[in-house]
């Protein structure tokens, strides 16, 4: 893939751009499980306050995603992608600095309303990118790397809680950053206002 854009690889690019967002939010769907005992252990949480740490991130999802998809058709999808992927940047950095249960709690929340922006708008972004051709080519790509970033979570996340646990959230603010980089200059704004 070339690094200069253009009309042929735009589409590419804006697959490269929605993959980092998803990538992600898979791999902290699995990666956060292993460092649960550290940070028992660093932030003397209670077994009901490391349940919150999982639980927090996926109800925001829940609650959230159907209107962080409507909020992309309405006021641009590439927009609504790239608020999505600084907020879970945002939240990133709060987990990975959190000095007690409650902070880490907070930092989740604030993951899980990214995630629920980056989850419908990633799928959204790469549709409209593709011709109807080239479309199952491209959305098998984005399963893929779905599927890989859950199977490379635990792997990953066990070297990195080997190290800090806080690492398990500060290893995504340089792919966020790089896939707020990559929204920004190469794709399109999209929207659906039916």
């Amino acid at each position: 893939m070339s690094l200069r854009i253009t009309d042929a690889n735009r589409p590419w690019w804006t697959l490269f751009g929605a993959c980092t967002g998803l990538f992600v939010l898979m791999l902290d769907s699995t990666i956060v499980t292993l460092a649960l005992p550290a940070i028992r252990t660093d932030l003397d949480a209670s077994a009901s306050g490391l349940q919150w740490v999982m639980n927090a991130y996926l109800l925001v999802i829940a609650a959230f995603v159907v209107t962080a998809g409507r909020l992309g058709d309405m006021f641009g999808r590439r927009l609504m992608f790239t608020i999505g992927l600084a907020i879970f940047a945002g939240g990133s950095v709060l987990s990975g600095a959190a000095w007690s249960q409650d902070a880490i709690i907070g930092g989740r929340l604030v993951q899980g309303l990214g995630a629920a922006m980056l989850l419908p708008l990633s799928l959204a972004i790469v549709c409209d990118a593709f011709s109807t051709e080239q479309q199952p080519r491209a959305l098998g790509i984005w399963a893929s790397i779905s599927a890989i970033a859950l199977g490379v979570g635990p792997l990953m996340g066990g070297v990195l809680v080997d190290l800090d646990w806080r690492l398990i959230f500060w290893i995504n603010v340089p792919i966020l950053a790089l896939g707020v980089a990559v929204m920004l200059v190469a794709v399109r704004e999209t929207r659906d206002e039916t």
